[in-house]
């Protein structure tokens, strides 16, 4: 899945399209790059969808947002899953799981 980069005043306008159909039914990441431990002031998009709505995220999102290289995608990635594994652990530890 492709990971774009957003640029900090860009940021409102990206997500304002990301909140409305066909984005908004699928799973959407929109993270600070600091926040995932990354040495960048934007923002991270990751969105999981199928190909016709990644296509679609390219053609709205291309004066707004860069699609990152594979490297620094696989880091974005990774990060936003280690992030969510701490959540779950923390559920998981408040629910007894």
């Amino acid at each position: 899945m492709p990971v774009f980069y957003v640029e900090k005043e860009n940021y409102k306008k990206v997500k304002s399209i990301v909140e409305k159909d066909p984005f908004v039914r699928h799973t959407v990441y929109l993270k600070e790059a600091k926040t995932l431990g990354l040495d960048k002031t934007g923002y991270y998009l990751y969105l999981t969808a199928p190909t016709k709505i990644i296509e679609e995220a390219k053609e709205k999102l291309k004066e707004l947002a860069n699609l990152v290289e594979e490297e620094e995608s696989n880091k974005v990635i990774e990060a936003i899953k280690g992030e969510e594994e701490k959540v779950e652990e923390g559920v998981g530890f408040l629910f007894g799981d």
